[in-house]
């Protein structure tokens, strides 16, 4: 059975969107298997692993934040409400985030990027998906698919310019003994001329980049209301 986290766009002419609780399924999967994969190096406090793969690697980080961090709660309104209007707050290279549509169980975005020369401005639009699990640990996932809207011209139309990246990920914020464990994966092919090996190699350190964004993010907030 193919995987349903893929870098595979899915595209608006599909008769239907993948099944979203196939894809939280798969992606729970994912987040357990992350021990089983290989160790990278740590940044700060933030753990790395890898999976490779035909193509790109899957990618991860994980992080583990106590109270003055960031509650539960504050980490899921940074990261599971308006997901990606916050990634544009705290993510320098975000400069546009613009909803295309609701479909379904998921949402469509497009996010453009904008980067120093030579390097190109990349263009990444998706389907979203936030879910806050009502059980007795309290965790949260946020699920974003790779989304073609080249054959809706209205929809293609909104997508800012640059080249078309894409990327699957799965992020989740799960409650442990009082702390805030958050965890992220993800496969990205950047599109343009930059090398595969560069690209790569890159990952793990770009990616926990977000971790300090975010806890600073959230600390805003706290002083902006009071």
């Amino acid at each position: 059975m193919s995987s349903l986290l893929t870098l595979e766009p899915a595209s608006l002419q599909d008769i239907e969107l993948p099944d979203i609780q196939a894809v939280l399924a798969e992606a729970k999967a994912l987040i357990q298997d992350i021990p089983n994969w290989d160790e990278g190096k740590a940044y700060h406090e933030t753990r790395t692993h890898k999976k490779p793969m035909a193509g790109p690697a899957w990618h991860s980080r994980t992080s583990v934040h106590e109270s003055k961090d960031g509650t539960f709660e504050e980490f899921w309104n940074c990261l599971g409400v308006n997901h990606s209007l916050n990634e544009k707050d705290y993510v320098p290279e975000v400069r546009s985030a613009q909803k295309l549509a609701s479909l379904e169980s998921f949402e469509a975005w497009t996010m453009g990027y904008k980067f120093t020369p030579p390097v190109w401005d990349r263009t990444f639009t998706i389907l979203i998906a936030c879910i806050l699990e009502d059980s007795a640990s309290r965790q949260g996932f946020v699920i974003s698919l790779p989304l073609d809207v080249s054959t809706d011209q209205a929809l293609a139309a909104h997508e800012p310019r640059g080249v078309r990246g894409r990327y699957v990920s799965v992020e989740r914020v799960k409650e442990i003994d009082g702390k805030v464990e958050w965890t992220m994966a993800t496969r990205s092919a950047p599109g343009g001329l930059i090398p595969s090996f560069l690209s790569e190699s890159a990952m793990p350190s770009k990616i926990c980049e977000d971790v300090p964004h975010v806890v600073e993010w959230i600390k805003a907030k706290r002083v902006s209301s009071g």
